[in-house]
């Protein structure tokens, strides 16, 4: 076959399929001129995933009449005038390519009005003639654009889009990472006429938490730490992951423009096994700011790879940015141990007071008898009918301490709360998933080094690292089955216990019914001794004949 020249529609189809991939390329480009025309807020509206409809409305400076034509044709724009503008680019879209793809490819319509004009005009091209036609229409200051019925003419394009529930899922996940770096405009996004979120402008800090929670949720913001790196004209923000998780976000920002490139992604990845070491991957949401001239944005026609002038130099910026980061937070978590370790427990309510919430009437006829006294503040001194007996206080406690520390763990209700605690040890995934169903909530950062997140309530003043270690000796020398009353029996020693040095006998008689209503054929009998008639007896050497 010779030679030929391609017909420009041809031509035209192509450079289109290097822009638009699937509707979030379609939404990526619309919202970037959104930027560029000094939007405050973005509308953007969904049906079946984008392939139905894409409609787009900023209130940004608008577009003349004049200028819709040239809008929608390639190689026009109002971005760049000259070659050396391209040295210099600070705005997201200069090529003018996208909207002359976009209607390549769709049913298209472009409404926009100035601020010295009348009314809109609206620009929308004739299906038979394939020319445009324009037609004045009530709009308010800004641009509309909508766009329908995606890769209509190109059936081989449209059978490789994925569902429409896959398809938005792409457009929701790029629009939550535009509204993370554009906190100071609104962001409105709706599928299929239901809203997903409306996001209003954040003027202070506490509104830009708000955006991170409507957008992410508690968790992941509870779970990161900010990054905030400067450095000789070079400057990082965003959000540090400090715990893997199952789904991950990953973003990587320069210059507020959403980028992918696996260089700095594994810089990234690098940094943290400079600090950590994690079996997942953590989030990560990351922007970077350099100069303009240090930037080729002109790499690829969609402007999703990038170029650096100097990549040596924002690699090892990059790495220091984070590594430093991470380490100044392990340094605080490390000097949370030693005030943790110090600091005066909250304690599992000793079962002294308020253990009923009446008092039984004292008889002879209880197991454990009425109170008689309380020596030694621990010990309490009871009669039954034949003998005395001797109550260990202290036992007792421990004892009913571990009877419900038991029944939580049968029945998966373990009480927990949170902490951050670093621990110098080495622990297997498995041993750390058999951790966590006694309340040890932890996650490996290097070979010998974990963090500690959960434990059970009434340990927060233990040796945390001292306990866990003894739990897995006990883990590893017997089976899960038979190591479990003993692991949970050992936690039942580190929850601090304090006896009241006086105790009135309405508190000792309930403290008794107490120990009797959890009474067991397993309950240990070391809780009490029995001082029978006849050891009261031989204590004085009397005989009975």
């Amino acid at each position: 076959m010779r030679i030929h020249k391609l017909s420009t529609e041809l031509i035209n189809h192509i450079a289109a399929g290097e822009i638009i991939e699937r509707p979030v390329s379609v939404v990526k480009e619309l919202i970037e001129n959104c930027l560029d025309a000094q939007a405050k807020t973005i509308n953007i509206d969904i049906e079946h995933g984008g392939i139905h409809t894409i409609c787009i409305r900023d209130d940004g400076i608008g577009i003349a009449k004049e200028d819709l034509s040239l809008a929608v044709s390639r190689y026009a724009t109002s971005k760049i005038q000259c070659l050396d503008d391209l040295e210099q680019l600070t705005s997201m879209g200069f090529r003018g390519e996208a909207l002359a793809s976009i209607q390549n490819v769709a049913r298209f319509s472009l409404t926009s009005k100035i601020q010295t004009s009348a009314y809109a005009w609206k620009l929308t091209k004739n299906r038979q003639q394939q020319n445009f036609e324009y037609q004045p229409t009530p709009h308010p200051q800004g641009t509309t654009v909508e766009v329908n019925n995606l890769f209509y003419n190109l059936p081989a394009r449209r059978k490789f889009l994925k569902s429409a529930a896959t398809e938005f899922t792409h457009i929701e996940k790029l629009v939550k990472h535009i509204a993370l770096m554009h906190m100071h405009i609104g962001f409105n996004l709706r599928h299929n006429q239901k809203i997903i979120f409306n996001l209003p402008a954040a003027i202070s800090d506490l509104d830009s938490e708000r955006r991170w929670q409507t957008l992410y949720g508690n968790n992941i913001l509870q779970q990161s730490i900010k990054l905030d790196y400067a450095n000789n004209g070079l400057k990082i923000s965003g959000w540090l992951g400090i715990k893997p998780t199952s789904k991950t976000t990953h973003a990587m920002f320069v210059n507020q423009r959403l980028i992918k490139d696996r260089a700095l992604a594994n810089i990234i990845q690098r940094a943290y096994q400079t600090v950590f070491l994690f079996r997942k991957s953590p989030n990560w949401i990351i922007s970077l700011s350099l100069y303009a001239n240090l930037l080729d944005v002109n790499a690829h026609p969609t402007k999703q790879c990038l170029r650096f002038r100097e990549p040596e130099l924002i690699q090892e910026f990059l790495l220091h940015a984070i590594s430093k980061t991470l380490t100044a937070y392990q340094n605080q978590i490390a000097t949370k141990i030693q005030q943790q370790q110090s600091h005066t427990a909250y304690l599992i309510q000793a079962p002294a007071t308020d253990l009923i919430v009446s008092e039984p009437e004292v008889s002879y006829n209880f197991s454990l008898g009425k109170a008689l006294a309380y020596l030694h503040a621990r010990y309490i001194l009871t009669e039954s009918a034949n003998k005395l007996l001797l109550v260990d206080t202290q036992a007792a406690i421990q004892h009913l301490n571990y009877t419900q520390l038991k029944l939580e763990y049968q029945q998966q209700t373990l009480q927990t709360t949170s902490v951050s605690v670093v621990l110098s040890l080495n622990i297997t995934s498995h041993e750390a998933e058999i951790l966590s169903t006694f309340g040890f909530e932890t996650n490996q950062i290097t070979t010998d080094t974990l963090v500690l997140h959960t434990i059970p309530i009434g340990l927060e003043s233990a040796t945390f690292e001292t306990l866990i270690q003894e739990l897995l000796e006990i883990l590893r020398k017997h089976t899960l089955k038979a190591a479990t009353a003993l692991v949970l029996h050992h936690i039942t020693t580190y929850i601090p216990q304090v006896n009241p040095t006086k105790l009135s006998l309405t508190k000792m008689n309930q403290f008794l019914r107490k120990i009797e209503s959890l009474h067991t054929k397993n309950n240990p009998q070391t809780l009490w001794k029995v001082l029978s008639a006849q050891d009261l007896n031989s204590f004085f050497n009397h005989n009975h004949a």
